[in-house]
């Protein structure tokens, strides 16, 4: 796990790496975000993901076939493929007391989240 905090967001990367490329479970992730500012009482979460569904050309390549000369259509759908992608689809707001913030989610094996919590009200 990496984490960055400014003076208005705070970002943490998180994966689960496995040397061998074979299935396995999930992991779960309990985030504790501490030394947010004391006066917020919300903070809007984004997650975004990097795994076989999601922000992933390789995975959508093979869903379409692994065609050795994409068509335009084709290439134009693998692009859209590899752009970085919400987990949820939309950011999402959480409650932060005390400066503190809790995040829980479960990655799969071979994943890499990253976490945003910003606009903290």
């Amino acid at each position: 796990m990496l984490a960055s905090s400014g003076s208005r967001a705070l970002t943490v990367l998180v994966w689960h790496y496995h040397d061998d490329d074979v299935g396995g479970p999930d992991a779960w992730v309990q985030l504790v975000a501490t030394g947010l500012p004391p006066s917020a009482s919300r903070a809007r979460l984004r997650h975004y993901r990097v795994d076989i569904h999601h922000s992933n050309s390789h995975g959508a390549w093979v869903a379409l076939g692994s065609p050795a000369t994409p068509t335009p259509s084709e290439y134009a759908t693998l692009e859209r493929s590899s752009d970085l992608a919400l987990l949820e689809g939309a950011p999402t707001s959480i409650s932060v007391g005390s400066g503190v913030a809790r995040v829980e989610f479960a990655i799969e094996r071979h994943a890499v989240s990253l976490v945003v919590l910003d606009e903290l009200e």
